[in-house]
C-alpha cells in the first residue's frame, strides 16, 4: 500500500467550497472547528483537503439533521 499524500488547500479555495468568506474561514480555524497548519510563524492557513472534506460531510449532515 502506498502512503497517504497530504494536499493542502488555501483559505481561498476552502472559502469557496464552503460558500463564506476567506473571514469566516479563518475564524473556524481559530476556534478550532476546522483543523489547519500555519507553514510560517505569520503565514497563510492550509488546510489538508481530506480534513476540509470531512468539515463538509459533517456539515451536510447536520444540515440535513436540522
Amino acid at each position: 500500500m502506498g502512503a497517504a499524500v497530504e494536499e493542502w488547500v488555501r483559505t481561498g479555495e476552502v472559502a469557496r467550497s464552503l460558500g463564506v468568506s476567506r473571514w469566516t474561514v479563518r475564524r473556524l480555524i481559530l476556534s478550532g472547528v476546522l483543523p489547519a497548519r500555519r507553514f510560517a510563524e505569520r503565514g497563510t492557513f492550509l488546510v489538508d483537503r481530506v480534513d476540509l472534506e470531512m468539515f463538509l460531510e459533517r456539515s451536510r449532515v447536520h444540515a440535513e439533521a436540522g
